[in-house]
């Protein structure tokens, strides 16, 4: 039970095994692999030889790295999670660096037009044909730089004045914000691609610092609203690349893609604000009830951190945490040249390399969420193993339908909330007394 207590336990959601029969081995190992690095390692090092009781605080003790009185996030989990940040920040950086130099290269020779025919019929390709085919239809449709560019500076100016004129954030903050949310964007949108999993909350995090200290002894506000500028659009990309795989998946053309997305950003104008008054009215927000699914405690905790580095800063981090953060930085982008340096030179050595976003992930989650896509894996390889062609064919749906189904499940637990039911019966496993 005690490795409980750093987050070894199982969380049995479905769902979760359902992403891991969608992910690479690789990325499932790598989870579970940051998970023990920063779960099963460093945590319970720190803990068992730097933790000390908050009425012991002072220069005097060296071996005090972090106190019991430390607010949420700058605890024991600071030594995870913004190592996490970092990792992610970093290869971020690296795939924008990698993709500059492709669209150069696209630029200075571009692609000849495909005349391919981009339809496809059900039972006419099948394997590898379908495979090319989803490839062609994918990259059928190509769209102006323009229009990139100017939705950009449309979207950034009415962010500007809207947050700067409602919220009263100074313009050039809200400007840098929009600035650096794509540069975090990508990183988000290549976890996202490759583990399924959106950590644009941790980017928020990260942006509470620099403009904490910022606005050092002033307003909550300015922190909190590049916070959530920073949530918003790498949450956005997130899901943009959640449809787009869906997308291409089912062989639909991007330009219907293009126009669903408008039509489902025009609707969740309407439906976003609806959902969150259902669960307000279904649940007590924020609560501390461990008898109720839902607690809603983030946006107390957010309010703290901001109040924490608009006082403190970086400063506010227990010590050496910096240090463990451009460590762990360095570690991913090592990864990183590491596996294109031998994709080319050593390729059996390239399949054996972590991947740098699945070893982020483990850290800023937890255990549970590697083993549950490890165990999710499991599952589809011994299906695999004993129906190949049943796999390959239903694996994908299979995945899909679970994924479905935990949603659905989710909504009706807030509709019988609503109705005033409670479950008969609860089942749980927990340390025997003596």
């Amino acid at each position: 039970m005690t490795a409980a207590k750093y987050g070894w336990k199982m969380d049995w959601d479905i769902s979760q095994f359902a992403i891991g029969m969608l992910l690479a081995p690789n990325i499932n190992l790598s989870t579970l692999a940051g998970a023990f690095i920063g779960m099963g390692v460093l945590q319970p090092w720190i803990k068992s030889n730097h933790f000390c009781e908050g009425g012991l605080q002072g220069p005097s003790d060296p071996s005090c790295w972090y106190y019991s009185d430390a607010p949420k996030y700058m605890d024991l989990k600071a030594y995870t999670m913004f190592p996490g940040i970092a990792m992610i920040v970093v290869d971020g950086l690296y795939s924008i660096t990698k993709l500059v130099v492709v669209l150069i290269k696209g630029f200075m020779k571009p692609k000849a037009k495909s005349t391919h025919d981009t339809s496809y019929r059900a039972g006419e390709v099948n394997g590898h044909d379908l495979q090319e085919a989803l490839d062609r239809i994918f990259n059928s449709a190509s769209f102006p730089w323009w229009t990139y560019a100017s939705s950009y500076v449309v979207a950034v100016a009415f962010c500007v004045l809207m947050v700067s004129s409602q919220f009263g954030v100074a313009w050039y903050q809200v400007l840098i914000a929009t600035l650096l949310t794509p540069i975090f964007s990508v990183g988000i949108i290549i976890g996202m691609g490759l583990t399924d999993w959106d950590c644009s909350g941790s980017f928020g995090k990260l942006m509470l610092f620099p403009f904490g200290a910022w606005n050092h002894g002033g307003s909550l506000i300015p922190p909190l609203a590049v916070c959530m500028i920073t949530i918003s659009g790498c949450g956005a990309a997130a899901h943009l690349m959640q449809d787009f795989k869906t997308g291409y998946l089912v062989g639909a053309s991007p330009s219907a893609m293009v126009i669903a997305q408008l039509i489902g950003a025009a609707a969740g104008c309407i439906i976003s604000p609806s959902v969150f008054h259902l669960f307000t009215s279904a649940y007590t927000l924020p609560n501390d009830d461990p008898s109720q699914s839902i607690h809603g405690v983030f946006g107390a905790i957010y309010r703290v951190l901001a109040a924490i580095t608009t006082t403190k800063g970086l400063s506010a981090l227990p010590k050496y945490c910096q240090t463990f953060t451009v460590g762990f930085g360095v570690f991913a982008f090592g990864l990183n040249l590491g596996a294109d340096v031998s994709r080319t030179k050593l390729p059996m050595l390239a399949r054996c390399m972590p991947s740098s976003m699945g070893l982020a992930l483990g850290l800023l989650i937890g255990p549970y969420l590697g083993l549950d896509f490890c165990i999710g894996n499991l599952l589809q390889m011994l299906w695999r193993h004993k129906a190949p062609q049943q796999e390959a064919k239903y694996g994908v749906v299979v995945a899909s339908g679970c994924l479905a189904g935990a949603g659905i499940a989710t909504l009706m637990q807030v509709f019988l909330s609503l109705a005033g039911v409670v479950a008969p019966i609860k089942v749980s496993f927990q340390a025997a007394e003596g």
